[in-house]
């Protein structure tokens, strides 16, 4: 079975539009929170987050234009969930924009917990420890690629001079 949202960008799926660009589609949520949510899914299914800085402006694009479009109608806010990974309902990079206004009402009822600080440090630790190799690995990957563009740069001249060698 096609994911549900790929069903929706092949039109098999009937919504009702808002906003589409390039990277990205809006349509009103069938089930929502509060009327007026809006649906944002992007246009490939293997988009992942950790990739985001090549659709960004496309995103805050259509962000800013929804939003704005929730002011001038009189909302005084918005929630923007953002989803990915299977945990998140759909196997589909997703986000969903609530419009809010003052006393509405709306609330997320979920439980919060109440963390203890060496919780918190343990988390901090894992997450920043974490950060941290994903950093190193990343300037690895840049070093990487800098010296081979460094040895293609050496590779081009060789064969220029080669080519030059040969005029008469």
């Amino acid at each position: 079975m096609e994911c549900f949202f790929c069903e929706v960008l092949n039109k098999k799926v009937g919504v009702f539009e808002v906003y589409e660009n390039e990277n990205f589609l809006a349509f009103v949520d069938a089930f929502p929170f509060v009327p007026g949510q809006i649906v944002i899914i992007t246009k490939k299914h293997s988009f992942s987050f950790i990739n985001f800085e090549i659709f960004s402006k496309d995103f805050f694009d259509v962000i800013k234009k929804i939003v704005t479009s929730f002011l001038n109608l009189g909302y005084d806010g918005y929630h923007l969930l953002i989803n990915e990974g299977s945990a998140a309902t759909f196997d589909h990079f997703y986000c969903i924009l609530i419009p809010r206004k003052k006393d509405d009402g709306f609330s997320f009822n979920l439980k919060k917990l109440n963390l203890n600080e060496k919780q918190m440090s343990e988390i901090s630790e894992l997450i920043k420890k974490n950060i941290k190799e994903e950093e190193k690995v990343a300037e690895e990957k840049k070093e990487e690629k800098e010296e081979k563009e460094k040895v293609e740069d050496v590779e081009e001249v060789r064969r220029f001079l080669e080519k030059i060698k040969r005029i008469p």
